[in-house]
């Protein structure tokens, strides 16, 4: 009975993963900082985000704020609004969220603006007043002969500018018509009963009204209008049970302010910080005056682009590489000199683009659109994510002095010859010819040396492997050294070597 309970157990233990009991097998725990994941790809659901907007501004958590700038970041109509992460952070922080029932206002026409809006979910149906041919209004040019070309406007008031026509016409009257409508307009959308009841018990029964949009989720209402703040124009009208995000308009307009200011700041102070404006350091205003006029760019990684704007380019951060096309058909370099020996270099047939320089952060180029008058255009590659400010020529002539300007204009524009430039990328070329040559002669010696070894002294050496759990038959492999001498030992057999006369130990 004895027995048969241990040859049980022994079966149980081999089924089952024994523990590794020495610390030699216990795989060794490495600590690595935690990698920071972007926030447009941090994997939140849009329910997370619902029960943040959910929240009181005031307390909403940095991680529910991030939630919702998640699901923002993916609308494409949210790009209008803000510029960058900062303002997508505070708009995110300080929106609001509430629910409307079906066939009620968002907003009348006539109601002051305070906010626009955005669809979360549900539908918003726009509605404005339908026109009548009473309404239309001739108005005319003082009289003239009757043979002049007068302008005649018909002009609706309940409609925008833009339903004004001015057709040249004889100064004769004309017959009243109706004028182009909203671009927008929709024919095919139709108010439900329930909508127009609401509609004629707002505004009277005897005012007929028409939908001409139709706001889906993830759309704005009231952006365009925002910097008029006029009173609204056009009603909007819930369709279906929605959940609409409100961003206050006083709110908006100044956190933006704040934003964009602190960031001209830190723009002119950026400006003013690097070498070549060391000059004009005098001058703080013009730096205040450069930092409203320039325009900041995020470039990706691996752009080529021939020109960006008419003016500089200031490199914030980042590295960008400069290449000039050069004509290896000109070169005075004869290629017989470069051919022949262990390295052997060909030079390229026709125009190339050569590289020039990597300029990293505080440096300054000019835009490449300004070398197209010359015979030695280039072009810009950035090498990893980076972000400039381009300064256009207008703002350079109105703002820097002449002569700091033209001393700069000839330190960017001028290249070196391409004779020259060819002699760099030959140089560089053999450099990396070299360390190919010599990667390869060092593994070839290496094997050489190797087996040098093995036929004059016999011993030959392994890697030694990591430790493995090492079984009753497998005693002999304890020793390093015995995986080397099996293979010598079936290479004597086979043939494929000689011992050398040297050689005493015998493997046998």
């Amino acid at each position: 009975m004895r027995n048969t309970r241990k040859i049980l157990r022994r079966e149980n233990l081999s089924e089952e993963k024994r523990p590794n009991s020495s610390r030699r097998q216990k795989k060794r725990i490495v600590m690595k900082p935690r990698k920071q994941i972007p926030i447009s790809e941090r994997r939140y659901t849009q329910d997370t985000a619902f029960e943040a907007l959910k929240l009181p501004p005031s307390k909403r958590k940095s991680w529910q704020v991030d939630s919702i700038i998640s699901i923002f970041s993916q609308w494409p109509e949210f790009e209008i609004i803000t510029k960058n992460a900062r303002e997508l952070y505070q708009i995110s922080r300080n929106c609001e969220i509430e629910h409307l029932n079906e066939n009620t206002f968002l907003f009348a026409e006539g109601d002051l603006f305070d906010a626009f809006y955005l669809i979360f979910s549900g539908e918003v149906m726009l509605v404005r007043e339908k026109f009548r041919y009473e309404d239309f209004m001739l108005i005319k040019t003082p009289k003239g002969p009757k043979n002049n070309v007068r302008q005649y406007h018909n002009v609706n008031p309940i409609f925008r500018d833009q339903s004004i026509t001015a057709p040249n016409s004889p100064n004769t009257p004309i017959f009243k018509y109706p004028i182009q409508k909203c671009p927008t307009f929709d024919k095919s959308l139709k108010l439900n009963q329930f909508s127009k009841n609401l509609l004629e018990y707002r505004f009277g029964s005897d005012k007929k009204f028409e939908a001409f949009d139709l706001k889906a989720p993830h759309s704005i209402i009231g952006f365009s209008e925002l910097e008029k703040q006029k009173p609204w124009s056009y009603s909007a009208v819930v369709t279906q049970p929605s959940y609409i995000i409100r961003i206050d308009a006083t709110v908006y307009q100044k956190t933006i302010a704040m934003i964009r200011e602190e960031e001209k700041i830190n723009r002119a102070r950026y400006l003013a910080q690097i070498p070549v404006f060391e000059e004009l350091q005098d001058i703080p205003e013009l730096f205040n005056r450069l930092a409203d006029n320039v325009i900041e760019m995020k470039i990706p990684k691996g752009t080529k682009r021939k020109s960006f704007c008419d003016g500089w380019i200031v490199v914030q951060s980042g590295s960008v590489s400069k290449h000039r096309k050069v004509n290896f058909n000109l070169s005075s370099i004869d290629p017989r000199a470069l051919s022949g020996g262990a390295i052997d270099i060909r030079l390229p047939k026709g125009e190339t683009y050569v590289k020039l320089e990597v300029l990293g952060p505080d440096s300054i180029i000019a835009d490449p659109s300004l070398t197209s008058n010359f015979k030695k255009p280039y072009k810009l590659e950035f090498m990893e994510d980076t972000v400039i400010y381009c300064i256009s020529m207008n703002d350079l002539r109105d703002l820097l002095p002449i002569s700091f300007r033209r001393n700069l204009e000839k330190q960017l524009l001028d290249d070196p010859s391409d004779d020259y430039l060819i002699r760099k990328w030959i140089e560089r070329e053999m450099v990396v010819k070299w360390q190919m040559y010599k990667k390869s002669i060092s593994k070839e010696s290496k094997n050489y040396a190797e087996y040098e070894k093995i036929m004059k002294t016999g011993f030959a050496s392994c890697r030694r492997m990591f430790p493995k759990m090492i079984k009753d038959h497998q005693v002999t492999c304890q020793n390093p050294r015995f995986k080397a001498i099996h293979q010598l030992d079936k290479s004597l057999k086979t043939g494929e070597i000689e011992i050398p006369s040297t050689f005493t130990k015998d493997f046998k």
